[in-house]
Protein backbone atom coordinates (compact mmCIF):
# COMPACT_ATOMS: atom_id res chain seq x y z
CA UNK A 1 0.00 0.00 0.00
CA UNK A 2 1.34 3.42 -0.87
CA UNK A 3 1.14 6.48 1.41
CA UNK A 4 2.91 9.74 2.26
CA UNK A 5 4.33 10.64 5.67
CA UNK A 6 3.44 13.94 7.37
CA UNK A 7 6.15 16.48 8.21
CA UNK A 8 6.46 17.36 11.90
CA UNK A 9 6.61 21.14 11.68
CA UNK A 10 7.76 21.81 15.26
CA UNK A 11 10.44 19.07 15.40
CA UNK A 12 14.02 20.32 15.89
CA UNK A 13 15.16 18.65 12.65
CA UNK A 14 13.57 17.25 9.52
CA UNK A 15 11.17 14.58 10.73
CA UNK A 16 8.21 12.75 9.23
CA UNK A 17 5.74 10.50 11.03
CA UNK A 18 2.91 8.25 9.96
CA UNK A 19 0.26 6.02 11.43
CA UNK A 20 -1.24 3.34 9.28
CA UNK A 21 -4.00 0.83 10.02
CA UNK A 22 -4.49 -2.11 7.70
CA UNK A 23 -7.68 -4.10 8.29
CA UNK A 24 -6.98 -7.81 8.61
CA UNK A 25 -9.16 -10.78 9.35
CA UNK A 26 -8.42 -12.73 12.53
CA UNK A 27 -6.70 -15.38 10.42
CA UNK A 28 -4.66 -12.77 8.55
CA UNK A 29 -3.59 -11.07 11.78
CA UNK A 30 -2.55 -14.41 13.30
CA UNK A 31 -0.35 -15.10 10.26
CA UNK A 32 1.29 -11.65 10.26
CA UNK A 33 4.98 -12.16 11.00
CA UNK A 34 6.77 -9.17 9.45
CA UNK A 35 6.18 -5.53 8.55
CA UNK A 36 8.37 -3.86 5.94
CA UNK A 37 8.28 -0.15 5.05
CA UNK A 38 10.31 1.32 2.19
CA UNK A 39 10.76 4.88 1.04
CA UNK A 40 13.32 7.46 0.03
CA UNK A 41 15.85 4.71 -0.67
CA UNK A 42 15.56 3.19 2.82
CA UNK A 43 14.01 0.02 4.21
CA UNK A 44 12.72 -0.55 7.74
CA UNK A 45 11.53 -4.00 8.77
CA UNK A 46 10.17 -5.50 11.97
CA UNK A 47 9.78 -9.22 12.54
CA UNK A 48 7.57 -10.81 15.18
CA UNK A 49 9.63 -12.47 17.92
CA UNK A 50 7.18 -15.36 18.04
CA UNK A 51 6.83 -15.05 21.82
CA UNK A 52 3.59 -16.14 23.41
CA UNK A 53 2.01 -15.45 26.75
CA UNK A 54 0.54 -18.16 28.96
CA UNK A 55 -3.25 -18.10 28.81
CA UNK A 56 -6.08 -19.51 30.88
CA UNK A 57 -7.17 -19.43 34.51
CA UNK A 58 -4.22 -19.26 36.87
CA UNK A 59 -1.69 -19.05 34.03
CA UNK A 60 1.29 -16.95 35.08
CA UNK A 61 3.68 -15.88 32.33
CA UNK A 62 7.22 -16.62 33.50
CA UNK A 63 8.62 -13.56 31.74
CA UNK A 64 6.27 -10.97 33.36
CA UNK A 65 6.37 -9.79 36.98
CA UNK A 66 3.98 -7.13 38.32
CA UNK A 67 4.75 -6.32 41.93
CA UNK A 68 3.60 -3.65 44.38
CA UNK A 69 6.64 -1.80 45.75
CA UNK A 70 4.89 0.37 48.35
CA UNK A 71 1.54 2.15 48.59
CA UNK A 72 0.48 3.01 45.05
CA UNK A 73 3.88 2.32 43.40
CA UNK A 74 4.10 -0.76 41.16
CA UNK A 75 7.08 -2.35 39.42
CA UNK A 76 6.64 -4.16 36.09
CA UNK A 77 9.40 -6.36 34.64
CA UNK A 78 9.23 -8.38 31.42
CA UNK A 79 11.40 -9.95 28.71
CA UNK A 80 12.06 -7.03 26.37
CA UNK A 81 13.54 -9.31 23.69
CA UNK A 82 10.09 -10.88 23.28
CA UNK A 83 8.06 -7.72 23.89
CA UNK A 84 10.09 -4.52 23.30
CA UNK A 85 7.10 -2.30 24.15
CA UNK A 86 4.39 -2.57 26.83
CA UNK A 87 1.40 -0.32 27.37
CA UNK A 88 -0.15 -0.53 30.86
CA UNK A 89 -3.85 0.34 31.26
CA UNK A 90 -6.39 0.55 34.05
CA UNK A 91 -8.55 -2.57 33.51
CA UNK A 92 -11.79 -0.76 34.45
CA UNK A 93 -11.47 2.62 32.74
CA UNK A 94 -8.98 1.77 29.97
CA UNK A 95 -6.86 4.78 31.01
CA UNK A 96 -3.22 4.47 29.93
CA UNK A 97 -1.06 4.33 33.07
CA UNK A 98 2.35 3.90 31.47
CA UNK A 99 4.37 2.97 28.40
CA UNK A 100 7.43 0.84 29.00
CA UNK A 101 10.50 -0.12 27.02
CA UNK A 102 13.63 -2.00 27.98
CA UNK A 103 12.06 -4.59 30.26
CA UNK A 104 11.30 -2.52 33.35
CA UNK A 105 9.00 0.34 34.34
CA UNK A 106 7.52 1.76 37.53
CA UNK A 107 4.01 3.19 37.63
CA UNK A 108 1.41 4.48 40.05
CA UNK A 109 -1.90 2.70 40.66
CA UNK A 110 -3.95 1.53 43.61
CA UNK A 111 -5.71 -1.14 41.51
CA UNK A 112 -5.28 -4.86 42.26
CA UNK A 113 -4.65 -5.66 38.59
CA UNK A 114 -3.59 -4.02 35.34
CA UNK A 115 -4.06 -4.72 31.64
CA UNK A 116 -0.84 -5.10 29.66
CA UNK A 117 -0.74 -4.64 25.90
CA UNK A 118 2.52 -6.40 25.02
CA UNK A 119 3.93 -5.64 21.59
CA UNK A 120 6.47 -7.55 19.54
CA UNK A 121 6.62 -4.58 17.16
CA UNK A 122 4.40 -6.47 14.72
CA UNK A 123 1.65 -8.01 16.84
CA UNK A 124 0.23 -7.22 20.25
CA UNK A 125 -1.23 -9.40 22.97
CA UNK A 126 -3.53 -8.24 25.77
CA UNK A 127 -2.98 -9.77 29.19
CA UNK A 128 -4.69 -8.92 32.50
CA UNK A 129 -2.24 -9.33 35.37
CA UNK A 130 -2.86 -9.40 39.11
CA UNK A 131 -0.44 -7.19 41.07
CA UNK A 132 1.50 -9.29 43.61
Amino acid sequence: MSFSANAVVDAPGAQQNFVFAIPLSTVGAARLARIRVTGQGRVAALADSGGTIAQGPGAAPADIVVQRIAGDRVSLRWDSTTHPMVMVRDPESGEVLSFGRGGEVELVTRKAQVDLLLSSGVRSQLRRMRIQ
